[in-house]
């Protein structure tokens, strides 16, 4: 029901052999037009992302491109401002793939790494030029596909969809943060009563009453606050790929990841909206929210936020919220 959700993470995660390559995040290529994330959403992931395996201990490899046989680089062909620490890895390409010709391989065995975790520009190209490269090469690949962003929308869900998981293993940037959205002792709340609505977690058996309340509500939900308009999409889904992004979510309610509800009308049991509880991206102790109801049901609103907010606040671990 929203934008793909890769894999959940393993306690495991990231690997101690891992290192985190970050791809041409320069600004020149940041200032494209890219798809579904602006570069400079991308960047400000990817700086979470490389201060996460910093704090780790992990190795940080940033990477960037020079045009082969030019006497000056074009503007904007350095790495991107508060990108790079001392302790990171600096490699230069002149190829798409980040491994010909640089010495990185060899930067890596040097480190012990098995494992690389891609990220970075632009996903259908430098990204995936590497990851193929390191694959070849032995490595185990990783790819953060909320780190990642390509020139169509398209693109991006076909290779992180179908091509990305041919090769590695697809997860999020929450899933390599070295603090745990809810402690491995919380008992997970599965349902909230309150009177004229309920909530339970919402999984495949929602699927046609789902896609059918969203999708008779496109425009209010839209202009929904945490929406932004960028959600649902105009066009439709079908009932299949509904499917799997309810898959998705019934899975990152079992690994504790994330945790979306349905919103059940108490009288008909009827799916009348959603909530999503998910890590903020900035800071995993923050739980960022969002929630939707249709639009014949616009009158609830602001109680379910109302009453969903007092419920996170008084029966969840979360530091804070961001209930948007």
């Amino acid at each position: 029901m929203t934008a793909t959700e890769p894999e959940a993470a393993p306690a495991s995660v990231p690997a101690s052999d891992s290192a985190l390559l970050l791809v041409d995040l320069m600004p020149r290529i940041l200032a494209l037009s890219l798809a579904p994330y602006a570069g400079e959403l991308v960047l400000r992931r990817c700086r979470a992302l490389a201060a996460d395996f910093r704090s780790q201990g992990l190795p940080v490899v940033q990477i960037r491109v020079d045009r082969p046989g030019v006497d000056e680089q074009p503007p904007g062909s350095g790495f991107a401002e508060e990108l790079v620490e001392p302790s990171d890895v600096v490699v230069v390409k002149q190829t798409l793939g980040a491994f010909q010709d640089t010495g990185l391989h060899e930067e890596l065995v040097k480190r012990g790494v098995r494992r690389v975790v891609v990220a970075g520009l632009v996903t259908t190209m430098g990204v995936e030029s590497t990851a193929r490269a390191a694959l070849d090469l032995g490595y185990e690949v990783e790819f953060v596909a909320d780190a990642m962003s390509a020139f169509a929308a398209d693109e991006q869900d076909f290779t992180v969809e179908r091509i990305f998981p041919r090769l590695g293993t697809v997860r999020n940037a929450a899933a390599y943060r070295p603090l745990p959205f809810v402690p491995a002792d919380f008992v997970i709340p599965r349902t909230l009563d309150a009177g004229e609505f309920r909530l339970e977690p919402l999984g495949p058996e929602h699927n046609e009453q789902d896609r059918a309340a969203w999708g008779d509500s496109v425009e209010h939900i839209r202009n929904t606050p945490g929406f932004d308009g960028s959600w649902p999409p105009a066009e439709g889904i079908s009932l299949t790929d509904n499917l799997r992004d309810l898959h998705r979510h019934a899975r990152d309610f079992e690994d504790r990841r994330g945790f979306t509800f349905t919103v059940l009308d108490a009288l008909t049991s009827t799916v009348i909206g959603c909530v999503y509880v998910y890590p903020d991206r900035e800071d995993p102790r923050t739980a960022d929210v969002s929630s939707w109801v249709t639009a014949e049901r616009a009158a609830l609103d602001g109680r379910v936020v109302e009453v969903v907010g007092d419920w996170l606040d008084r029966s969840w671990p979360f530091g804070a919220l961001s209930y948007r």
